[in-house]
């Protein structure tokens, strides 16, 4: 049995009547590299090096775009935090009216 007849089977089997995907072959898959073991040339060392200077470049940048909103949005809570004990403290420092009933005993009269 080759594989085309066992995923049309399969297909027929989990499909309703639907036979687009019938002709998508599975993708191949990449032989695995050992840089240390297996001979490569300087090309291809030199085409590997670039290609993972480049994906840890974008790795970088994607979390430095993670850790910006994080600390944005850390700064801006404790911010926020900041500002309503002040004001409070203020708002509540100007409703205390104790010190207009003290009656000096050392003014001259």
């Amino acid at each position: 049995m080759d594989f085309t007849s066992v995923t049309q089977k399969s297909n027929m089997a989990t499909s309703s009547g639907n036979t687009l995907g019938s002709n998508i072959k599975p993708p191949e898959q990449m032989t695995r590299v050992n840089p240390r073991t297996d001979n490569l040339t300087d090309a291809d060392r030199q085409y590997m090096a670039k290609v993972t200077k480049a994906h840890m470049e974008k790795i970088h940048q994607i979390k430095k775009k993670n850790w910006l909103k994080r600390n944005t949005l850390v700064a801006l809570l404790l911010g926020a935090g900041v500002a309503g004990v002040y004001s409070y403290s203020i708002y509540a420092v100007s409703q205390e009216n104790f010190l207009d009933d003290f009656e000096d005993p050392n003014k001259p009269t």
